[in-house]
């Protein structure tokens, strides 16, 4: 840090040195002492950082199977999701520092006739001073809130056996024979629809053929071991086949990435510890205050204070009135992102704003 700052102090010297012997008469706070004259005016502000927040969410769909009521029965599968839903999870947040214009922290330079511009401009450039008209930060995109999917995926009927079974009615029909009645039964075969208990039972007998026969082909004790890559597509196809059979029990699960923007700009003095950037809640994403399942995530500083000594130093000085150029030597602070006491990223950045607003001399030309 000592050594950024050291740079930009020397910069600033030698840049200014040039600058002071071509004409800037005097430099003032914009607001401060009344305007006379906008002539040989040259504006410029004092840089700011603001935090551009990158926050990277996860969703996940799970979609309940048909036969998840027998899952623990037929195939020992305890757990198996018995209804829609998703869940939301924060995957990652970066933290990213700009430089943008302090509209609180504008100078106004009274130059002569004739004065090149040139070198104020290198002074824009090296960022040691902002030209105020540059537009605010500008996200990539709002922010982003996703809404639920409303498509469920199709479960095929993947039964190797038919969906109906065959059953038969008895019922007794009467005849006379001799002037006696007689009771005979009848046979009447009918198609039945399989319940759906059935169809489990049907599909968990697949999975474990599959199973048994993926294991008997690993172990090859039968038969002689094919050609590697054909054994390993069928292999592959087996347990495709498998994995289709158990989503009927299980159910699916699909995942989906999205990305919203947020800033914050840092106040320099304000007794507030944390500051609330986005509401979050593992049953809705990114949400609203409206969405009482939501809590907050907060930015919490922890600052250097490096540039304390400085700024104590500044306030015991006599505050000048003119003939300055007030430049900012930032400070670092380590900038946290907390949501439920749990720490989701940590980074540590330079903060204009929490830094020194320094002066350095302008001397009039006589």
């Amino acid at each position: 840090m000592r050594t950024i700052n050291t740079f930009l102090f020397f910069k600033l010297f030698f840049l200014s040195s040039f600058l002071f012997s071509q004409g800037i008469v005097s430099v003032q706070k914009v607001g401060e002492i009344p305007l006379k004259s906008a002539e040989g005016l040259f504006v410029y502000s004092l840089p700011r950082t603001t935090l551009a927040i990158k926050v990277v969410t996860k969703s996940t769909n799970i979609y309940s199977g048909p036969y998840f009521a027998y899952a623990e029965e037929f195939l020992g599968i305890k757990g198996a999701p018995k209804e829609n839903s998703i869940e939301w999870k924060i995957d990652s947040i970066n933290i990213i520092p700009l430089s943008e214009p302090d509209p609180d922290e504008m100078y106004a330079l009274k130059t002569e006739k004739g004065f090149d511009y040139k070198s104020l401009f290198d002074l824009t450039k090296a960022g040691i001073i902002l030209n105020p008209s540059i537009p605010a930060l500008d996200l990539p995109n709002p922010v982003v809130i996703p809404k639920n999917p409303e498509t469920v995926p199709d479960f095929r009927e993947m039964s190797m056996q038919g969906f109906y079974s065959e059953s038969a009615d008895t019922f007794y029909k009467t005849i006379i024979k001799d002037s006696l009645s007689i009771k005979v039964p009848v046979i009447k075969p009918k198609t039945v629809s399989k319940s759906i208990k059935e169809k489990a039972h049907e599909a968990a007998n697949v999975i474990m053929k599959i199973r048994q026969r993926r294991f008997e082909m690993i172990l090859a004790e039968d038969e002689t071991l094919p050609d590697v890559e054909v054994f390993k597509a069928d292999l592959d196809m087996m347990k495709k086949i498998e994995e289709d059979y158990l989503d009927l029990f299980i159910g699916r699960r699909t995942t989906e990435f999205h990305v919203s923007w947020f800033s914050y700009t840092p106040v320099a003095i304000t007794r507030e510890s944390q500051f609330e950037i986005f509401r979050f809640s593992t049953k809705s994403g990114i949400s609203d205050r409206t969405v009482s399942s939501a809590t907050p995530v907060f930015l919490t500083f922890e600052k250097d204070g490096r540039s304390k000594g400085l700024n104590e130093w500044l306030q015991n000085a006599i505050p000048p009135i003119k003939n300055h150029l007030f430049y900012r030597i930032p400070d670092a602070a380590v900038v946290n992102a907390i949501w439920k006491g749990d720490l989701l990223t940590s980074k540590k950045v330079l903060i204009y704003q929490f830094g020194a607003i320094v002066p350095f001399p302008v001397y009039e030309n006589k």
